[in-house]
């Protein structure tokens, strides 16, 4: 099975060293039989469209669930906050989530970080349209911007912060979030 250039090396070594402590774990914990294997929800926060997800998880997770007893569903929600309604509820029985989403849901429902990507800063970018006269952030001081969700780290949390940093006065303004 081909598993899709998305996930690099290192990536896939740490997912299989996390699958592997989580077989371990579930192995201890649940009474099945070969000819039933369990079946585990794998949520991924929609940062992209659920089609693009699925193909780029979904081989993964049937190269991981081949040779376990545990069948690997992947999930995820069709925007972000819905996504955290459900990390919320404990839907997914394994997440990939975002480093704020962590925060959030480690106590309650008890997410527990087994992996994370280790030399690598996450931006966040903000963009303007083409004939926009905004060329530089200090342009959008006192200018009303909209973000696609509060909790979206990466295109909401990091962004709104390092406009704050800088002094830039739009905070005050009531933001709109784009998505339901």
């Amino acid at each position: 099975m081909k598993i899709s250039p998305w996930f690099n090396t290192h990536q896939l070594f740490s997912i299989a060293l996390f699958f592997g402590g989580v077989f371990a774990t579930q192995a201890s914990d649940t009474k099945h039989t070969v000819n039933q294997p369990s079946i585990l929800t794998f949520g991924v926060v929609p940062q992209q469209a659920a089609s693009t997800l699925a193909r780029k998880w979904s081989p993964l997770l049937a190269a991981l669930s081949q040779n376990a007893n545990f069948q690997l569903h992947f999930a995820t929600a069709p925007d972000i906050p819905t996504f955290e309604k459900r990390l919320a509820k404990g839907v997914y029985d394994i997440a990939y989530m975002n480093p704020y989403h962590f925060t959030v849901f480690n106590e309650s429902p008890g997410y527990q970080a087994l992996v994370k990507e280790q030399g690598k800063k996450i931006t966040g970018i903000i963009v303007v349209q083409k004939r926009a006269k905004a060329q530089s952030l200090s342009d959008l001081d006192g200018q009303l911007l909209a973000f696609p969700a509060p909790a979206a780290f990466a295109a909401s949390v990091l962004p709104r912060a390092n406009l704050k940093i800088k002094g830039i006065n739009n905070l005050d303004l009531m933001t709109p979030f784009i998505s339901p």
